[in-house]
């Protein structure tokens, strides 16, 4: 059964009819009260007396056009108790539910409120109310490890008796508001926070996978259970959306890892289950979680649609079996563990599964089923848990009985995906809304958190803010795309016809973060590049006039012309076992590449002009590369042509031992740059000496000497990261010499496939430095 553009516009006003009455329903009987009780038409304090549903639904109005209830409810916000005492209330709060439901709503509202009420609107107080409920958050980040207490109370603080104990979701699901709010205000200090405590649980990850609950002050497990659901989803949700959003490499890596690793070791087919970190036991048999219902979603942003449609249609059939996704089911006996896990059988109007439907419809946009699936949860919602003034959860999705609740994120998520759902199709008529909006959502110009606020994209520049602000420093040129991040883990490479991100984000954020890089260091900044041998190369990409993007041998090895491989980017067929840097088919298969996924590396090319042709020649081992800082000290760099240096064998901190090598590698730390080449001059006869950042460290030191008179005469000194700085060493396994390559960041190419950058991939010019 297909959907076509007038049934998909159908099912688009229907939601938006169910999103008035949720919201007509709780302004008449709970505002501005935290939630509304939807069987008796009564508001309810559940979180903060914060007026919660009002925060959390506005942007909502605001996404689907809906001008006149958006203002009421801003007017309303603006009445309530909110405006005067400025969160300055007697409440012990979720530090976790705080962030995601108020402070998310409020920004996200701050952003959207001008593009649907008109570009006069006032939202400065909606930025200002996020800073004053920020700013009495912050004290919970006070603690060794940086990861927050998980309450804090509003006025008083932290509680003298307050558990150090903490779930991963809460210290990892700061980023996106706590950046954004760096980059809207100019300060540092709340991105500061989140990174800190979102490296901080990755750090703690144990064979690659995180517990759910930590000691915030000893960063040590509490309960090592791994999982994909409760307590620690929205981590890996933030870490990849972050590192997207911000262009921020050392968050993406890890995500992209940890995301990787989760897959690996915790999948049994479409479902997962719950390990112990260090003993490896089985603590969940295999059985669906509701809240696991986004994985899919995840895995689509990160460009593996095949395996996330494959999950969601598992879960799809345990939703048709009821006609509501329950919170919890047991495979092995086709029920619902009611018994063993009381609540199991509920159904809270929550978000998770419509979330991943919507990623998957935006992905294939020529396939329906996703919004029929949608379909059934909205069934659901009106026929189940409609109520006189809004809709109440499901106690028992067997019996249908009911709750006197209507959480908020009915509203701010499982309404508002359901509504991005049937707008994804694409013959939907989204004529009704104002200009601006309707770019947004026609062109997925936004990220969502985990409550579904969306943060736009469209000419913001959120990484050039927050490098203004501080918050981020000399962050790595972007590699958004995430070619082959999670191949190695067995899920089927990315989807690249679709990305998440705006095309116009994606391919002007690698050269402003290029060029960023270079003017903040003017001369220093350099991307590095090392060859084990040179040569003719042993496979060309042929782009032509006929063919998007082609996979070829080298022309001395081709037997026959017309083996010119891919003309659709979504008919791709990936060798068994090959990890490739582009996908090919036919019976001429290039060589494997060693990506295994780390953004980091990136792989050089040189482009040749040949007629209407390009042809990008990889050279025999494949040219690697880093972004590398210079020194303000030391023999001049020289930036250009391929030299012929000895490999560094040497990898020492302040005193290596006496020997004689060309290049050696130093750890940073212990003393100061010129000791260290100096010691590498004294001690070594270096000539070239790399100096590896600390591990997890993304920026780049400015080396600068003490103004000494032999400073000119030490070796030239080049900072990389840590991961380059043992990749560099592994090379002394190809071999006692490299070729290397130094050339200036600014003016760099990259190869495009449909007008997007290709991921880990750099063109070299043969002329020498640009």
């Amino acid at each position: 059964m297909a959907m076509d553009g007038p049934a998909a516009d159908a099912a688009r006003r229907r939601v938006e009819a169910l999103i008035a009455h949720a919201v007509d329903g709780y302004m008449a009987h709970a505002a501005p009260a935290d939630e509304l009780r939807s069987l008796s038409c009564r508001g309810m304090e559940t979180f903060g007396g914060y007026a919660l549903t009002l925060v959390d639904a506005l942007d909502t109005l605001l996404m689907i056009g809906d001008a006149p209830r958006a203002r009421l409810a801003l007017d309303a916000l603006r009445a309530s108790h909110l405006a005067a005492e400025r969160f300055a209330l007697d409440a012990t709060v979720s530090v976790f539910e705080t962030n995601i439901r108020i402070v998310g709503g409020l920004l996200s509202a701050h952003e959207l409120a001008p593009a649907v009420l008109g570009p006069s609107t006032s939202v400065d107080d909606l930025l200002d109310l996020a800073v004053a409920l920020v700013d009495r958050m912050l004290p919970a980040f006070d603690t060794h490890t940086g990861i927050p207490f998980c309450s804090i109370h509003l006025v008083h603080g932290v509680a003298p008796d307050e558990t150090p104990e903490t779930s991963t979701a809460c210290g990892g699901s700061m980023l996106l508001e706590f950046g954004v709010l760096s980059a809207l205000t100019g300060e540092a200090k709340y991105y500061a926070a989140a990174r800190r405590s979102w490296l901080a649980l990755a750090a703690a990850a144990v064979n690659g996978l995180v517990g759910s609950h930590i000691n915030v002050q000893t960063a040590t497990w509490t309960e090592a259970k791994a999982t994909i659901a409760s307590n620690v989803d929205s981590f890996y949700e933030y870490g990849l959306k972050a590192g997207l959003l911000f262009g921020d490499h050392e968050i993406l890596d890890a995500a992209l890892e940890l995301i990787a690793s989760a897959e690996s070791r915790l999948a049994r087919g479409p479902w997962y289950v719950s390990l112990h970190l260090t003993a490896g036991k089985l603590i969940h048999p295999v059985g669906p979680e509701h809240l696991g219902a986004f994985w899919p979603g995840l895995l689509t942003l990160a460009g593996a649609p095949a395996r996330a449609a494959d999950i969601a249609m598992a879960y799809t059939a345990v939703l048709r079996k009821h006609g509501m996704l329950p919170e919890r089911f047991d495979l092995i006996n086709n029920a619902i563990p009611e018994a063993t896990h009381p609540g199991s059988a509920a159904w809270h109007l929550r978000p998770e599964l419509v979330e991943s439907y919507y990623y998957l419809a935006r992905a294939d946009r020529d396939s329906a089923r996703w919004l029929l699936h949608a379909e059934t949860i909205v069934n659901g919602l009106e026929d189940v848990a409609r109520s006189p003034c809004g809709f109440a959860s499901v106690k028992d999705v067997r019996s249908r009985l009911r709750l006197d609740r209507m959480e908020s994120f009915v509203l701010s998520e499982t309404l508002k995906y359901a509504w991005l759902v049937f707008a994804a199709h694409p013959r939907a008529d989204l004529s009704h809304l104002p200009p601006q909006m309707r770019a947004l959502v026609a062109d997925d110009g936004f990220i969502l958190t985990t409550e579904g606020h969306p943060i736009p994209l469209l000419g913001r520049d959120w990484y050039g803010r927050l490098v203004a602000s501080g918050a981020l420093l000399r962050s790595r040129p972007s590699s958004v795309h995430l070619c082959n991040a999670l191949h190695p883990a067995g899920i089927s490479p990315p989807f690249a016809g679709w990305l998440a991100l705006d095309t116009a984000f994606h391919t002007g954020l690698a050269d402003r973060d290029a060029a960023r890089l270079a003017n903040d260091g003017t001369d220093t900044a350099f991307r590095i590049c090392a060859a084990t041998s040179t040569g003719d190369p042993m496979w060309t990409i042929v782009v032509g006039p006929d063919v998007d993007l082609s996979v070829v041998p080298a022309p001395s090895e081709l037997d026959e012309p017309d083996h010119v491989i891919m003309t659709s980017i979504a008919d791709i067929d990936i060798a068994s076992g090959v990890t490739p840097l582009f996908a090919w088919r036919g019976p001429v298969a290039p060589a494997v590449l060693p990506l295994h996924g780390r953004s980091h590396t990136r792989y050089a090319v040189t482009v040749v002009e040949a007629g209407d042709q390009a042809v990008l020649a990889f050279p025999p081992a494949l040219a690697m590369c880093w972004e590398a800082s210079g020194a303000r000290f030391g023999l001049p760099l020289q930036a250009g042509a391929w030299r012929d240096v000895a490999v560094p064998t040497v990898d020492f901190t302040c005193a290596p031992r006496p020997g004689s090598v060309g290049t050696a590698l130093a750890r940073r730390g212990g003393c100061t740059f010129v000791d260290k080449a100096a010691q590498a001059r004294a001690q070594l006869g270096a000539e070239l000496l790399f100096v590896a950042n600390s591990p997890g460290d993304a920026e780049f030191i400015d080396m600068i000497g003490v103004g000494g008179a032999d400073e000119a005469s030490l070796p030239t000194t080049l900072m990389v990261s840590a991961e380059a700085g043992d990749e560099l060493l592994a090379l002394a396994r190809a071999g006692p010499r490299i070729q290397l390559r130094l050339r200036r960041l600014v003016g760099e190419r990259h190869l495009a496939f449909q007008g997007t950058r290709v991921a880990n991939i750099v063109l070299l010019d043969d002329e020498g430095d640009d």
